[in-house]
Formats: C-alpha cells, sequence, structure tokens
C-alpha cells in the first residue's frame, strides 16, 4: 500500500467552516496572507463596514444590521434607540445601549487573506506553512486593523516590501486577547519568509474578488428602512418598555 503525504490544508477543510467571513479565534491567533487590493479600492486593503449586532430575524437567529448612518439615508433608529437606552436609569436598558455586549453600532474592517497553518520547520530551522484553497474576508475591530496597519507604516518607513505584495509578500499573525474588558486586545507581526502568492495559492487568479463593487456585493450589508429596525428591535428585546421608548422617540 502506497504512503501519501499529509495534506494538511485539505485535512482541515474537510472540517472548517465553509463561510466566507472569519474572524481571529477568542484568545487565539490565525495566519494570513493578505491579497493586494482590488480595483476601485483606491489602494486600500480594507471595507469598512458599520452594524448593528446581536440583533434577531423572525426566526429568533442571530443577525447585524447595517448601520444607516453610514450605509443608508442617515436616518438609523437602532442608533437613536441604543443612545437612548445608554442613558436610561434602568442598568438592563443601559446593557443594550452600551457595552460590550450591545446592539450599539460597532465598525469592522474586512480584508480578503488565504489563511494558512504552522505545520513544522525545515532543516535551518524556517517554519513551514501549509496554505488554504480558499479566499476568506478576515473581519477586523479597529484595534486588530490597527494592528495590521503599523506593520504596513514600519515596512514602509524601512523601504521593505509589504506584506500584501504579490512577489515578496509574507504572513502576518494576527493574535487576539479576550481579557473581559469593554475592548478586547489585537496584535499582529509579520512572520515567514517572502514568498510570491503565485507559489502558495496558485488558485488566486480565479478565486480572487476582483473590483471594490464585488465586494460590496459579497460583504452585503443588511440595510433597512426605520419601521424595519424597529420591528427588528422589539423582537429582539420583547422585554422593553415599547410604549415608553415611542413617546421618547417619537415613533
Amino acid at each position: 500500500m502506497g504512503i501519501v503525504k499529509m495534506n494538511v490544508a485539505k485535512n482541515l477543510e474537510s472540517t472548517a467552516s465553509k463561510m466566507l467571513f472569519m474572524d481571529v479565534p477568542k484568545d487565539g491567533m490565525l495566519y494570513a496572507r493578505f491579497l493586494p487590493a482590488v480595483d476601485g479600492s483606491k489602494g486600500e486593503i480594507w471595507y469598512l463596514a458599520e452594524s448593528h449586532f446581536r440583533l434577531k430575524d423572525e426566526e429568533g437567529k442571530g443577525i447585524a444590521v447595517a448601520c444607516n448612518k453610514r450605509h443608508g439615508d442617515g436616518d438609523c433608529y437602532l442608533c437613536d434607540l441604543t443612545d437612548l437606552l445608554a442613558n436610561s436609569d434602568d442598568k438592563n436598558e443601559v446593557a443594550i445601549g452600551k457595552g460590550k455586549e450591545s446592539s450599539k453600532a460597532n465598525k469592522s474592517w474586512y480584508a480578503q487573506v488565504v489563511l494558512a497553518t504552522k505545520t513544522g520547520v525545515d532543516d535551518d530551522g524556517v517554519p513551514i506553512f501549509e496554505y488554504g484553497e480558499e479566499i476568506k474576508l478576515l473581519r477586523l475591530p479597529k484595534t486588530g486593523a490597527t494592528a495590521v496597519n503599523d506593520i504596513m507604516t514600519m515596512q514602509k518607513e524601512a523601504g521593505e516590501p509589504f506584506f500584501n505584495d504579490f512577489d515578496k509578500g509574507k504572513l502576518v499573525v494576527v493574535k487576539r486577547q479576550d481579557t473581559g474588558e469593554a475592548f478586547t486586545k489585537y496584535s499582529a507581526m509579520a512572520a515567514g519568509v517572502p514568498v510570491p502568492l503565485d507559489v502558495v495559492f496558485p488558485m488566486w487568479e480565479k478565486k480572487y474578488i476582483p473590483d471594490a463593487d464585488t465586494m460590496w456585493v459579497k460583504l452585503d450589508p443588511r440595510i433597512m428602512s426605520c419601521d424595519e429596525q424597529k420591528a427588528t428591535a422589539t423582537r429582539t428585546y420583547p422585554e422593553l418598555s415599547w410604549g415608553e421608548i415611542t413617546k421618547e422617540l417619537g415613533r
């Protein structure tokens, strides 16, 4: 019987989530090869979205709803609601209005990446990485995106190739530390040796999200009218005094 070399990426792929979006695991880390900026992006690798999280759809499933101040017409019922609750005398209402577990709008930065797994080291002690075969959209909060951007700044000042360069790019290791405080801590650093994108991800041209418009189609922020936002909020928080809230907000 023939012995076949272990394909780590394939084994991981068989059990990994097929979701397009990826977060850094809680109190964990990941290796990501950031892909270059696309047409229409003005040279940016990040796509900034702002959403209200921890809401529920008609079936009771968790959803995020786009903040209309950024993605809609500027009139956002959920922003008005969370601002009202944040200043309440009721601690349960305050918890919904602000804090780590609230539905207050939060910004997320998204970038195209290919994930990798460290499988060992070679005879010279250089780490060996196995790359995945799909593009993911890595989602980071401001602190995470800033940590990645700091690498870019240092590389620019040193005259080095950027970590997302086609020919001389590197992996970035992003770490997340959940402290139990309002803000999770992130750190990032370049890892491994420079390697061409064609070598680690030969299929990139077929799977790359090619332009900014297509990227926004993939991100698909859930934009609702104010009435739809209110219906979502009342469904998510039936315990709130909606009569009083309606009087306060005037709608």
